[in-house]
């Protein structure tokens, strides 16, 4: 009867070690809960829209959800939804949330820039004990860059119409200076050789014909 020598037994129990460690350390990272984070629905806000924050990885629901702004203080507060009875408090409000606890901001304003968080309550051992996890989310809001551009075009379309109007009125009155003698600019004969004068408005509307 043949027999495995020392070393390589010794060698075949390290492997077996080995592999059992291996796969007991695979298992237990499969079943590790996602990690949870807040994302939000948008890169930034702007002024008058909306946003909604909600909550990723959430293996589990909890009991309830409690959304506040820059610390957890009750002043700070925004909205709580119980996931049992399905009550918000408060009830109303620009913030709304819902029962997957997102949180709906309408009507951004840029006051509204701040960092939010959320709490998750849940109840364990048959409601013997509780836990709390805490996510946060920093949220940028800006102006409304599109009503900004609206106002910027028209107060150059503005500044550049009085430009034009004070250049005509400039151009009309050197040619009443200069060109008295001149009377085809300012008006053609008319019957007995009496100079025709026009006014500003047809001036204008000759020389400076509308663009449409």
């Amino acid at each position: 009867m043949s027999r495995i020598p020392h070393s390589a037994g010794s060698l075949w129990k390290g492997l077996l070690i080995t592999a059992a460690l291996l796969s007991t350390r695979i298992q237990s990272e499969s079943t590790e809960p996602p990690t949870m984070e807040l994302k939000s629905s948008l890169p930034y806000g702007t002024v008058g829209g909306n946003i909604t924050l909600s909550i990723l990885g959430l293996s589990q629901q909890p009991g309830r959800y409690t959304w506040f702004r820059k610390t957890t203080k009750e002043s700070n507060r925004i909205v709580t939804y119980i996931v049992r009875t399905g009550q918000r408090i408060p009830a109303s409000g620009r913030e709304t949330v819902f029962p997957n606890g997102s949180l709906l901001i309408t009507n951004l304003t840029l006051d509204d820039s701040d960092e939010y968080i959320v709490e998750l309550f849940s109840t364990i051992d048959g409601g013997k004990n509780f836990q709390l996890a805490f996510l946060r989310i920093h949220l940028q809001v800006y102006a409304n860059l599109n009503f900004r551009g609206r106002v910027i075009a028209g107060i150059v379309i503005g500044v550049l119409a009085g430009l034009a109007l004070i250049g005509v009125l400039i151009y009309f009155l050197f040619i009443r200076k200069t060109g008295g003698a001149s009377q085809g600019m300012l008006g053609d004969p008319g019957p007995g050789g009496r100079t025709q004068k026009h006014s500003l408005s047809f001036l204008i509307a000759r020389y400076f014909p509308p663009i449409y």
